[in-house]
């Protein structure tokens, strides 16, 4: 979607242009309305000054001046409605095709961006283009609409009314100029400080626990309240340079009367024109003044809605993973290849070299290596959070690259450290993993996990509700639930990425029997620095510097002596070391 920001609000705008288009006639009509009490007034005060005013003229025209006053309360406010439903629903769609795109994104490219700044992207800035877009396009049309009637009317009495009740409009045109001079980099910045307070307060909140911990409150607050006053700070400045254009706007602009009142008297004493044309011309010139007021905010509305939308499009523009969109072919099993594979999150640089290895249908397969050795990016690029730079990895006999966004779902079950709990019930949770399942299969799922002991323990059992923090449970006993999920998924390809790191000695043999249960008949890849957990597998592939360095059983690598017996070596001397030794050594 690389376009112009006015094609990408048209387009999302499209879908709700019947809505819009009837905000703008019921404006117009509100508009037009609002002329006629000025026409009524005319016809009063010329009849009193000439006195053929009747009682019954007068009541006519007072009838016709609030009937024409109600007429435009009511189209008014039957816009506004119509315009702001518009508006929120184009705001609705805007936030789903972010959500959209961030869902078809290389997952990769998505945990680029903070949690703040997503929350920026998604909710701050579309919730900005709601106002102006929602008096923009019905009352800016509106507004025009009686910007060009009222001098075209004066026009049809003398071209020099028509003239005189527009020379406000020039002379605001100098602060507006200077107002709208730096409005694009005044924007962005402040869009900028929101996304630094933003990050900063969700840094801040996240990270309470160890900022008690370590008695660091004071410190952090303080920087919490630093990137909070430096965004007051900047505001207040931007709107301290700004007021004083924009009074300057307001007080030149409705002044119509500069104008029209010594040009229409001039004129009306050379008998140009008769007294009710001078009254009608002073009138509607008074009239004038505040859609020309409105059209100044609606220039500052066009800005601010256009930066907003422009950054909103960074999001809309995201590179997606291309997936088939039928299935061109079938895996055949569980197996995976991985040919001659390089890859680099920057072109420059090259995190994995040349990597090739198969891997057999139901076998397990364990990763291990140093850290930075490219151990997650591997099994990463097998889930297909990025693509391969060059070289291919096959599921099944089957490119990657070649396989819809369900086949791929339906073949890998991924288990990470960082076990995420949606909010909802426990059982909601484990039923992401097959939204089909029925209760009898979550129970058993459960189970198989080592779940069910403590679910049964909850308040509502399996229908006790899971808050954001999931602070009802442990670290083990949500890595248990993300274990059934993938339990009720029943992929055949298990990949595990240091399911058991940070766990207690109790949690983890919890967790080794739920993996255990978990990965029957299926093939299993498993990325851990804790060796004893990967002793028993089938083989162990051993990554150094980006590049595989030793394959073997853990007997056969330890008789290498090479990387492996030194990783071997030191995670003994890890395990064996306490508190209290007196000798410690680090590998």
């Amino acid at each position: 979607m690389n376009q112009s920001w006015i094609k990408t609000l048209l387009h999302f705008a499209k879908s709700h242009r019947y809505q819009f288009i009837s905000a703008t006639l019921f404006s117009i009509i509100s508009v037009c309305s609002g002329i006629i009490p000025f026409i009524a007034g005319v016809k009063i005060i010329s009849g009193l000054l000439q006195k053929t005013l009747t009682a019954q003229t007068l009541t006519v025209w007072l009838l016709i001046k609030g009937i024409a006053y109600l007429l435009k309360t009511i189209c008014y406010a039957i816009s506004t409605v119509l315009s702001h439903q518009a508006a929120y629903n184009i705001i609705q769609d805007l936030r789903i095709a972010i959500s959209q795109r961030l869902l078809k994104s290389a997952l990769g490219v998505v945990n680029q961006f903070s949690s703040g700044t997503l929350k920026n992207a998604i909710m701050d800035r579309t919730e900005s283009i709601e106002i102006p877009l929602a008096h923009f396009i019905p009352e800016f049309s509106a507004n025009v609409l009686l910007v060009l009637i009222i001098p075209s009317y004066l026009l049809t009495i003398d071209y020099r009314l028509a003239l005189a009740v527009l020379v406000s409009v020039p002379l605001a045109a100098i602060p507006l100029f200077l107002l709208m001079r730096n409005f694009g980099k005044k924007y962005d910045d402040y869009m900028a400080a929101n996304r630094k307070v933003n990050n900063v307060m969700v840094s801040y909140v996240e990270g309470i626990e160890v900022i008690k911990t370590f008695n660091q409150s004071g410190k952090a607050l303080s920087q919490f309240k630093k990137a909070v006053l430096s965004f007051k700070d900047y505001t207040l400045d931007w709107l301290n340079t700004a007021w004083k254009s924009q009074n300057l706007i307001f007080a030149i602009l409705p002044t119509t009367l500069i104008g029209s009142l010594p040009v229409g008297l001039t004129l009306y004493l050379n008998k140009t024109i008769s007294l009710n044309q001078l009254l009608l011309t002073l009138l509607l010139a008074i009239g004038l003044g505040e859609p020309l007021n409105k059209l100044s905010v609606f220039a500052n509305d066009f800005k601010a809605m256009k930066q907003s939308i422009t950054n909103t499009q960074y999001f809309l523009n995201l590179p997606i993973l291309p997936f088939e969109e039928h299935e061109v072919a079938q895996p055949q099993d569980a197996s995976i290849e991985i040919k001659a594979v390089d890859f680099g999150y920057l072109p420059e640089t090259k995190v994995l070299r040349q990597i090739n290895l198969i891997i057999p249908n139901h076998q397990f397969y364990a990763i291990v290596g140093p850290s930075g050795s490219g151990k997650s990016t591997l099994i990463q690029l097998i889930s297909r959070f990025w693509d391969v730079t060059t070289g291919s990895i096959r599921l099944g006999g089957v490119d990657l690259k070649q396989l819809t966004q369900d086949q791929l779902n339906q073949m890998i079950s991924y288990v990470t450290q960082d076990s995420f709990l949606f909010k909802g019930t426990i059982e909601d949770n484990i039923r992401m993993g097959n939204p089909g399942a029925s209760d009898e299969e979550v129970i058993e799922a459960a189970k198989a996990s080592n779940c069910l002991s403590f679910i049964q323990k909850m308040p509502q059992g399996i229908k006790t509700e899971l808050a954001f923090g999931n602070n009802r449970l442990s670290g083990g006993q949500q890595q248990r639930l993300s274990i059934a999920r993938a339990f009720l998924k029943q992929a055949p390809i298990l990949i595990l990425d240091e399911p058991t790191a940070s766990m207690d000695p109790e949690n983890e043999l919890k967790i080794q029997m739920a993996l255990a249960n978990l990965a029957q008949n299926k093939t299993v890849l498993m990325v851990s620095h804790r060796l004893a957990t990967i002793q028993h597998a089938d083989k162990i592939i051993v990554l150094d510097n980006g590049c595989i360095a030793e394959s073997g059983s853990h007997e056969e690598l330890l008789k290498q002596s090479g990387t492996y017996e030194k990783l071997w070596k030191a995670y003994t001397q890890s395990e064996n070391w306490h508190v209290s030794s007196r000798e410690r050594t680090a590998y």
